[in-house]
């Protein structure tokens, strides 16, 4: 019983006694009564004004429970500081920064605000927005609110944050709810999702999905234990030696379980015995079939991405959970190679793929895939499920959302189809992957570059940039000091019409001839316009680094070295006005892809 509820049961006796004391004693004098009437007044006000600060529905509780009941369509209501709500939707990440040799701190920083959940109240909670790349948006982004951010509270029972994703991937709005709620009726550890309406400041957001976070609260649930080592992968892996980008999530956490397994997964022959000492395989091919089945092409085995693993404590071994799981139920990817070769058996991801060498595994993977067939890919219940969830949403959409409808009827076909594509695999078993794992995507630094500028806004590049502001540049690139003929090194600002992501921006562009080789080199970057003003924050910048022509035909045939430029700016000048100052300081990198080949077939 909450704090709350025993404080009302207490009052609720109070009364009562007060009562029976009063029936023997109908004629007793009205001072006695008065001073009864006065007791339980002071009572309330001091329950009032006990309660915990953040909480202001005393008369209902919320549990985890409840808020994540497959029917149940969350009403989450939003108020902070218009703000700080304008600061938090246009936080945002550079791509190539966000992919590095190392996982990047998260740009996103917490609010304080209030939140209505179901009609209850909490105060003084943290709000930021969340999100990798596929999912950013300023206009309807993805949040997490911290109940405990800003105060010592603990409003919900079984949760300690909320997680909201904006589905602007997941355009059936049923990929995560299908997706997660199959993992854990089929047995594998994943969080609970279902849908949330989202309002904030009074403006209507639309169908966001609700999702448990792995956090503590979650790990006590389902290990019992929550001081394990803790893993979050994002384009990561089990290379061995090459497991920077994995991010740990405790302080505790170091790679060494990870490296445990990595080593063994390098050796010419797989030791199957040494492995399940540190791994849970059968559960692992579990987590391994569905994300398969399910079409999760953006997952661990197809992509190395979107992940947890978790070192139970209770015996040492790791375990696998889904994450991100926005871009289920399809048969392609968008990105390059687009197709998926083998749909029954994602392996592109070191473990995977070492495992499927192995023939009892791949005895026990066909196994393992059939029985999820068989007892739990139920297409009528599935679909019945999907026509359950649009009679609940239909009405509640966002003006952003109104692809609904298609999109869940491509889910609903993929849901008709699915079982036939598995079952020609299976029908050939063993099916043959003419290719090892793949090393994962990453940038590489090639250069650094810090720049104090000052020029003025053009509507159109100018004539000559070089007679247009002043730069100070210190350049490195491939190690070496980049210096420019002359010292001249033109600069402007204006809008990038061709955009970015997003539409227009404000883009600053420095150029110059290489003294080494006479070789034009252009950096250019931008940013979003509501970020172009003068502040004392960095704010994000990205774009391109250019030896050579960048015009036309020249620079795709011309021998042209593109690169990545990302970093940071900070403006004391900036406006769109014509004419208009523009300075500040940029610091950037120099950033190229990298990784992504396919190892040769172990032998």
């Amino acid at each position: 019983m909450t704090w709350t509820a025993k404080m009302t049961r207490l009052h609720q006796r109070f009364l009562l006694l007060k009562s029976e004391e009063s029936r023997p004693m109908l004629a007793a004098n009205r001072h006695q009564t008065a001073c009864s009437r006065l007791i339980s007044s002071i009572f309330l006000v001091v329950l009032t004004v006990s309660l915990p600060i953040g909480l202001m529905a005393a008369d209902k509780t919320l549990t985890a429970d409840q808020l994540f009941a497959p029917e149940h369509v969350v009403d989450v209501k939003i108020t902070l500081a218009e703000k700080d709500w304008d600061t938090l939707r246009r936080q945002t990440r550079a791509f190539s920064l966000s992919l590095g040799k190392t996982p990047l701190e998260s740009p996103f920083e917490y609010v304080k605000g209030d939140v209505s959940i179901d009609g209850v109240t909490i105060k003084n909670v943290g709000i930021r927005k969340k999100g990798f790349l596929g999912s950013l948006s300023d206009t309807r982004p993805s949040l997490k609110i911290k109940f405990d951010e800003y105060q010592q509270q603990d409003p919900i029972q079984g949760i300690n944050r909320l997680t909201l994703n904006n589905n602007q991937q997941d355009r059936s709005l049923a990929s995560q709810y299908l997706g997660y709620r199959f993992f854990n009726e089929s047995g594998s550890i994943a969080c609970r999702c279902n849908h949330a309406k989202v309002t904030v400041n009074g403006r209507y957001l639309g169908i966001y999905s609700h999702v448990e976070s792995v956090k503590s609260p979650f790990l006590q649930a389902h290990y019992g234990d929550a001081t394990g080592q803790f893993y979050e992968g994002t384009l990561a892996d089990l290379f061995d030696g090459n497991l920077q980008r994995f991010e740990l999530k405790t302080k505790k956490t170091t790679l060494q379980p990870l490296q445990q397994v990595a080593t063994l997964l390098a050796q010419d022959s797989l030791d199957l015995a040494a492995l399940e000492k540190h791994l849970d395989i059968p559960a692992f091919v579990k987590f391994w079939a569905s994300e398969s089945l399910l079409g999760f092409w953006d997952g661990y085995t197809n992509n190395q991405n979107n992940f947890f693993i978790y070192q139970n404590p209770a015996n040492s071994k790791l375990y696998f959970m889904p994450w991100g799981l926005d871009s289920a139920f399809v048969n392609m990817m968008p990105l390059p190679p687009f197709f998926i070769r083998v749909k029954s058996v994602h392996c592109q991801s070191m473990l995977a793929n070492r495992l499927y060498r192995d023939p009892a595994i791949q005895d026990l993977y066909r196994k393992t895939l059939v029985t999820l067939l068989e007892k739990h890919w139920n297409e009528e219940e599935l679909i019945e499920e999907l026509d359950s969830m649009e009679t609940r949403l239909k009405d509640h959409l966002h003006r952003s959302q109104r692809d609904f409808p298609g999109k869940l009827n491509a889910t609903r076909k993929f849901i008709r189809e699915r079982r036939a594509v598995m079952e020609k695999e299976l029908d050939r078993w063993p099916v043959n992957l003419s290719r090892g794992p793949r090393s994962p995507i990453y940038f590489k630094e090639l250069g650094k570059a810090t720049v104090t500028f000052s020029t003025h806004w053009n509507n159109e590049k100018p004539e000559n940039p070089y007679d247009n502001g002043t730069v100070e540049l210190h350049f490195s690139l491939n190690g070496e000091t980049v210096t420019f003929k002359d010292d001249n090194i033109g600069i402007y600002a204006s809008l990038n019409k061709q955009g970015r992501r997003g539409g227009d921006s404000p883009t600053i562009v420095m150029v110059g001839n290489r003294a080494s080789n006479s070789k034009q080199l252009i950096l250019s970057v931008g940013l979003p316009a509501s970020n172009f003003h003068p502040a004392a924050k960095k704010t994000i910048v990205q774009g391109y680094c250019i030896e050579g022509s960048a015009d036309g035909i020249r620079a795709i045939f011309g021998g042209s070295k593109r690169q990545s430029l990302a970093g940071f700016a900070q403006f004391d000048q900036a406006s769109m006005k014509p004419g208009a100052p523009v300075s500040g300081k940029l610091e950037l990198q120099v950033l190229q892809m990298t990784g992504g080949k396919h190892q040769p077939v172990p032998k």
